[in-house]
């Protein structure tokens, strides 16, 4: 493409990367189709939440790049032109096996209403780019839905190449090289401000996202009704506490954090409730001196019990339990030391284990049993002249001897005496901790009872805190029964001082009820207790609380962000503003002016580029220099609109330079009898410089193109589409082409499709005969116009020549082809047979000796023409 051509892709493309990703979203998806589905509406508004931060996301957002064709760069004589269209299935009730040729300049396909034209041009509209809103492949509706198949269809080009289309999928080959054009393109319109406007190719794409805003915003709108919460939902009559004020003001601004503490309502909470309203009724019901009395017992109670609980701390306390520690090391080391030396002396002993704790039992029962047997004498016994052993009294020999005497020393050395102590140390430890009395704080204890009616909090605390001391006096003691270290450590005391300030508010309660009225005792209490219910109530309904605040805080946010519509649109309509000038300075003025001549559209009009809220476009608007009181749809017919649309089709294809070929479905309707001529001569024109192919259902239109393409010397193609009686539509040239020379070839189609018959038989041998049928009554078609009517009257055309004078009319001759016709129209759909015809059979014989007759019958028309012109005078006009 030439670098001064104007590329509508690369412009949005390039603009898609500035826009936030719901914007990219929604410019992708209108890009790719002219209709926004259900699902891509709801993808392109979840977008919008997500940037508008109404919705969380999860981490990587999609990305939303344009699909857009691939410019061509080859010049359009060297590009390969589509040849072949096949292996249609699953569209309309399309016969299966048909195929489509195309030649490289101008290709007509006519077919009437209901022949099955328009499926083969819709395939290629969903394959090929177009801005029609009429893409939808319809599947033959004999077939249940659930049992049809997906459309498909198979393409050839010149080249050698193939593309296969699949249903809703991309078919790059065809789409970034061919445009289509049919009358739902025509973007023709009277807008509030009675201008005529044409928009150009992909131009739509901006006002078709201010219309996806509109309805973006509605539904945003939507949303925040339904998801604003009603104010006084929560709201606690009458309350006036913390809970009540916060629930009564709920909004955006509510704070959370405070509200969370608030809900919190359970045991501890609901025991505080029942004290408070158990000391309301008290105050209330009760005589205040013995309230007073009570008090003074509680206080008694609650003072013995902080004393009990610090003089445990004090008697079990971190200096024991680093004592404890210290001494079992010490004893631990001494063993080891000891375990040494009994090894080093008494390791090669006969009799092992030597120097365990049973062992120094042992010796140390013999000693003491020495010296009670033998007060003062040594161990073993030196005094008799025979030593004995002292259990068994059997006499020791010298080795036996020497051998307790190793025991003794090993026994009473300095370290076995410092192991005792250190045992002795441990046991005084042990029994410290044997003196610590845990059982004031008993479940049936009066201490425990009264805490418990105070305040169920400390008393769970307290109980905490007193098995913690049970534990760890428990570690303790085994710890030294094991002479194991503990890594149990004492805790820490938190609820004495808590103690403390309750006695005190106990006392200070007291004070008052002593020196002051009951009644005035009773407000804080009664607030307390409005309080404690609040928050029950808010504890119940807390979830939906902050789900409220959460919505009121979306809402917010969601209206706020409804006042920036006005902003984008503007954004939207600045951008198209701009590219449609740019546009206007590719000289797209000057080709569409001369577009608009060659379709004979001859509009006093002038350009202007404004915008409302994306109603930004290209407008044409009528110009009259001496009035302004018309309206342009009292002057502008529907074919003056179409003609404008396919002037903006045509031009935009020529300054965007992308596409290879331009198809057209139905260009012109019965409004546009008056151009319809002129249309054609303009689409001929545009074949000499890309392939054009013309779907039409209009037979004088199929004609005006044959004629303009045998006058420019354009090369053409032409086919014929209709139904078949019993295969379903589609069926491709069976007819034959609505054109003289199509027609003058129909009698050797005819003896064609009988050379097919004859090799064929049952269904489809009367299918060739049927057609060799339809095409020698068309020859006949032939013969009367350009014989027996001598071209006077032309069909598909409006004028009369003046060839009169060379008119040889033969009644005997018209009388047998009259005879012919209505014999050969009784195998022709849709012709009523009288009931002498219903019943004659049909055979490759019947047809073959028809195409003899017609042979004769034309012979016999040249003989006596030849005749007749022979005795006719030189210059005589009849």
């Amino acid at each position: 493409m030439a670098s001064t051509s104007f590329n509508i892709f690369d412009e949005l493309s390039s603009w898609q990367k500035d826009l936030p990703v719901w914007q990219q979203c929604l410019l992708a998806k209108l890009v790719a189709t002219n209709e926004l589905s259900k699902n891509d509406f709801d993808q392109v508004y979840r977008e919008l939440l997500i940037d508008f931060g109404l919705v969380s996301h999860g981490g990587v957002r999609n990305d939303y790049a344009l699909v857009v064709p691939q410019f061509n760069n080859t010049p359009l004589e060297e590009r390969a032109h589509l040849v072949l269209m096949h292996e249609v299935s699953g569209v309309n009730a399309l016969k299966a096996g048909q195929a489509l040729t195309f030649g490289p300049m101008l290709t007509v396909v006519y077919g009437p209403n209901g022949s099955g034209k328009s499926g083969y041009a819709r395939v290629l509209k969903a394959a090929c780019f177009t801005r029609s809103r009429d893409t939808e492949i319809l599947g033959d509706v004999r077939i249940n839905l659930v049992a049809q198949p997906e459309p498909t269809a198979k393409f050839k080009f010149a080249d050698g190449t193939d593309a296969t289309y699949m249903h809703k999928q991309p078919c790059p080959k065809l789409r970034d090289n061919f445009a289509v054009f049919d009358s739902t393109c025509i973007r023709v319109h009277l807008d509030e401000r009675k201008s005529f406007q044409v928009m150009p190719y992909l131009f739509d794409v901006f006002p078709r996202m201010v219309d996806v805003f509109s309805k973006l915003q509605a539904q945003l709108k939507i949303d925040i009704g339904a998801r604003l919460p009603v104010a006084d939902r929560f709201a606690i009559a009458g309350s006036e506490s913390t809970v009540g004020q916060a629930l009564r003001t709920l909004s955006a601004k509510t704070d959370t954090t405070e509200l969370d503490k608030l809900a919190v309502f359970g045991n501890a909470e609901l025991d505080r409730l029942e004290l408070v309203s158990k000391k309301i009724q008290e105050l209330r019901s009760g005589d205040s001196k013995q309230i007073v009395q009570q008090n003074r017992q509680k206080i008694a109670d609650l003072d013995a019990l902080r004393a009990t609980l610090i003089a445990l701390s004090n008697a079990i306390d971190s200096d024991l339990v680093s004592k404890i520690g210290q001494e079992i090391q010490k004893v631990q080391h001494l063993k080891e030391k000891s375990a040494a030396l009994s090894a080093a002396q008494l390791g090669n002993e006969p009799v092992q284990p030597v120097g365990t704790q049973f062992w120094r039992e042992l010796i140390a029962a013999a000693v003491s049993y020495n010296n009670e047997a033998f007060p003062g004498d040594s161990f073993p016994p030196a005094l008799e002249i025979i030593p004995r052993c002292v259990l068994c009294q059997q006499e020791l020999q010298n080795d036996a001897f020497d051998r307790l005497s190793r025991f003794y020393q090993v026994a009473t050395s300095d370290v076995e005496n410092q192991l005792k102590g250190g045992e002795l140390e441990l046991d005084v430890l042990s029994g410290r901790l044997r003196k610590t009395n845990t059982g004031i704080f008993s479940p049936d204890s009066a201490a425990r009872r009264v805490l418990k009616d105070l305040d169920v909090a400390l008393e769970a605390d307290v109980a905490a805190h007193v098995a913690q001391i049970e534990a760890l006096k428990g570690a303790l003691d085994d710890s030294i029964a094991s002479l194991s270290l503990s890594s149990a450590t004492p805790s820490i005391d938190s609820v004495s001082q808590r103690i403390k300030e309750l006695s005190q508010r106990i006392g200070i309660e007291t004070l008052s009820l002593i020196q002051k009225d009951p009644e005035t005792l009773l407000a804080p209490l009664l607030e307390e207790k409005i309080l404690l219910e609040d928050r029950r109530i808010l504890s119940g309904t807390y979830t939906d609380v902050v789900n409220a605040v959460t919505s009121f805080k979306w809402v917010d946010i969601g209206r706020e962000r409804l006042r920036t519509f006005a902003s984008i649109q503007r954004e939207v309509t600045t951008k198209q503003t701009d590219l449609a000038k740019r546009l206007v300075a590719q000289g797209f003025v000057d080709k569409f002016t001369e577009n608009c001549e060659l379709l004979e559209l001859h509009l006093p009009v002038k350009f202007r580029f404004a915008g409302d809220a994306g109603k930004t476009d290209r407008q044409i608007e009528i110009v009259s220099a001496s009035r302004g009181d018309f309206e342009p749809s009292d002057v502008l017919s529907e074919g003056e609109q179409t003609a404008a649309a396919l002037a903006d089709f045509l031009t935009e294809v020529e300054i965007n330079g992308s596409c290879s070929g331009v198809i057209f479905d139905d260009p012109v309707t019965s409004m546009d009898h008056l151009r319809k001529e002129s249309i054609a001569k303009r689409l001929v024109g545009e074949a000499s410089a890309r392939q054009v192919i013309v779907f039409t259902h209009d037979i004088l239109f199929t004609s005006y193109l044959a004629a303009a393409a045998a006058a420019k010397g354009v090369k053409f193609t032409g086919h014929t589409v209709c139904k078949g009686e019993e295969d379903g539509s589609g069926c491709v040239d069976v007819l034959a082409f609505p054109h003289e020379e199509y027609e003058g070839a129909a009698f050797n189609r005819a003896k064609i499709h009988l050379n097919e018959a004859n090799l064929l038989s049952g269904h489809p041998q009367r299918g060739h005969l049927e057609k060799a049928c339809g095409n020698l009554r068309t020859a006949y078609e032939d013969f009367i116009q350009k014989k027996l009517f001598g071209n006077v009257v032309r069909r598909w055309r409006e004028n009369i020549t003046f060839t009169l004078n060379q008119v040889y009319f033969d009644e005997a001759i018209a009388l047998r082809v009259h005879e012919k016709m209505a014999v050969l129209s009784r195998f022709i759909d849709a012709h009523s047979h009288s009931l002498e015809y219903q019943q004659l059979p049909l055979s490759a014989a019947f047809v073959s000796a028809e195409i003899a007759e017609f042979e004769k019958i034309r012979g016999d028309y040249t003989k006596a023409r030849k005749i007749w012109e022979s005795a006719k005078p030189k210059g005589e006009f009849n």
